[in-house]
């Protein structure tokens, strides 16, 4: 799952009192706090999500990542986009 943390206009309510929207299709919350809950609410294809980790690049301090997995190596690299 990619999400991308930005300031957006109220879209809709999430079920747990979070707003999400979409932009660009990528799922877009007014703050962490409406993602992780997202994220937790949402799943990963068919498994639940227990934890959501807050990380923040080594080399320049950003908070906005893309992820790129794969499943047969259940490996997953994040990838800065600040």
């Amino acid at each position: 799952m990619f999400v991308v943390v930005g300031t957006v206009a109220r879209a809709r309510a999430h079920q747990t009192g979070q707003v999400i929207t979409a932009v660009d299709g990528w799922p877009v919350g007014e703050g962490i706090d409406d993602l992780a809950a997202y994220a937790m609410a949402q799943g990963a294809e068919g498994y639940d999500v227990h934890e959501v980790r807050l990380c923040r690049c080594a080399v320049c301090g950003g908070q906005v990542f893309g992820v790129h997995g794969d499943i047969e190596e259940r490996a997953v690299q994040r990838i800065c986009r600040d």
